[in-house]
């Protein structure tokens, strides 16, 4: 695995994306959900003020510029590394532990293979982003719901073993 450069250039990244979640805290940044309207839209490198949670303003100099609520990007990206890289650990724990059982069944239970790809064949019919829309709608907007539409998103269900391996 590390003669392959792929493998190499992605796990460099990972983590590095690591280490910036881990550090983000101590890169320069101040909590992402503070804002202070009088610093609506900053372009990157401006400074203005951050109202804190107790009340008081800090002067602060926005990297990436504010938002329209006078929140700083910076810190908005750095912290948002957490979030992306638990979205995609969990998504794939969740869809790993899903395929290895159903997986598992069908090739047990010969009789359930059949009705099984014809469910993820309705599955794969659907788009994603209109089944994402859909797992919204039934619970409510959040990590897990995030994590689920990602999960059981069908990408491998067609892997099957050439007839000369099966019993």
């Amino acid at each position: 695995m590390l003669r392959n450069w792929s493998v190499r250039i992605g796990g460099f990244f990972l983590v590095l994306l690591l280490a910036i979640a881990a550090a983000a805290p101590w890169l320069g940044t101040v909590d992402p959900s503070l804002f202070d309207a009088a610093s609506r839209d900053l372009r990157p490198g401006e400074s203005g003020e951050i109202l804190t949670l107790e009340g008081e303003t800090l002067k602060h100099t926005f990297r990436m510029g504010s938002d329209s609520f006078g929140r700083d990007i910076y810190s908005r990206v750095l912290y948002g590394t957490r979030v992306s890289l638990a979205v995609g650990v969990g998504a794939a724990a969740l869809a790993l532990a899903f395929g290895i059982v159903l997986g598992l069944c069908a090739g047990y239970l010969r009789w359930l293979d059949g009705p099984l790809m014809r469910v993820m064949d309705g599955l794969m019919a659907i788009p994603a982003i209109l089944l994402a829309i859909a797992l919204v709608a039934l619970w409510r907007a959040g990590i897990g719901t995030v994590v689920a539409a990602i999960a059981i998103t069908p990408s491998m269900t067609r892997i099957r073993m050439p007839s000369s391996q099966r019993r």
